[in-house]
């Protein structure tokens, strides 16, 4: 009797190890992680303390990081044409894009990074970075010269409207990931 009652035992508890096992990391089926962009440069010694906060959070939380290093030319234009989409001239290194947050700067970042990825996994993880609005100073090229059309879209010189501008970057970011 002894035997069979300990027999079941291990059963119930092999079936409970695999149902534990089966549980993704985030404690949530389907969740597909948090998305992220990284700018940093590899002579920015705060970029390397915020490395090291990323590692951790990579262990913690699903986390899908897309890291591009501002000394490498093509990794310094994409830094550039974001910078340029937010017209604020203020972006430095490190600077994290996540959520519906821009971090920059180790002490921001440090202070703040944890918490939103917390918050995205448990709200199921995010699918790419948030881009953030357009400056309503910051005007397209075409604008600053003449009041022609614009060859792309036909607006008369106009700055292009916020949300086909968010649609243009959201699809240049999701051919990066």
């Amino acid at each position: 009797m002894l035997w069979r009652l300990s027999r079941i035992l291990i059963v119930v508890a092999s079936f409970m190890i695999l149902l534990a096992a089966d549980v993704e990391p985030s404690g949530k089926k389907g969740n597909k992680g948090v998305g992220m962009v990284f700018f940093s440069s590899r002579d920015c010694p705060k970029c390397e303390t915020i490395k090291d906060l990323i590692g951790i959070l990579k262990v913690r939380y699903p986390l899908r990081v897309r890291q591009f290093d501002i000394s490498k030319e093509a990794d310094y234009a994409v830094f550039k044409t974001v910078e340029s989409i937010h017209g604020s001239g203020n972006f430095a290194v490190p600077l994290v894009m996540i959520g519906e947050s821009i971090l920059i700067g180790e002490l921001e970042i440090a202070g703040k990074l944890e918490k939103t990825v917390r918050g995205l996994d448990a709200a199921g993880g995010s699918r790419s970075p948030y881009i953030g609005h357009v400056d309503p100073k910051f005007k397209a090229r075409s604008a600053d010269k003449t009041n022609e059309p614009c060859e792309s879209c036909s607006r008369d010189g106009k700055p292009p409207q916020v949300g086909d501008e968010l649609r243009r970057v959201r699809g240049f970011l999701d051919k990066l990931f």
